[in-house]
């Protein structure tokens, strides 16, 4: 099966953040728009609340997989320069 390189990998979780980014701005903006025309009782708020709270989460979740991703990159990055270097010293 074939493997991602890395920079597959990041554009997909780039190009998956910027859509959960986009949804949760439309909700957010939707809620804002229901409220000028009606009182939310508490419970629609909360069930609000709940799934911008869901939103976000994966939104963090991708972010912090990004960060990794990276990480890893930089780290496999340095260990084969220095095992390179070796050879011409």
């Amino acid at each position: 099966m074939h493997e991602l390189s890395l920079e597959e990998k990041l554009a997909g979780l780039e190009d998956q953040l910027q859509l959960l980014e986009k949804e949760l701005a439309v909700l957010q903006s939707g809620q804002k728009a229901k409220e000028q025309h009606i009182s939310l009782d508490p419970i629609a708020k909360l069930q609000f609340e709940n799934m911008f709270n869901h939103y976000q989460l994966q939104i963090d979740f991708i972010n912090k997989m990004i960060e990794e991703l990276k990480t890893q990159e930089n780290a496999q990055t340095k260990l084969t320069k220095e095992d390179l270097q070796k050879y011409f010293d």
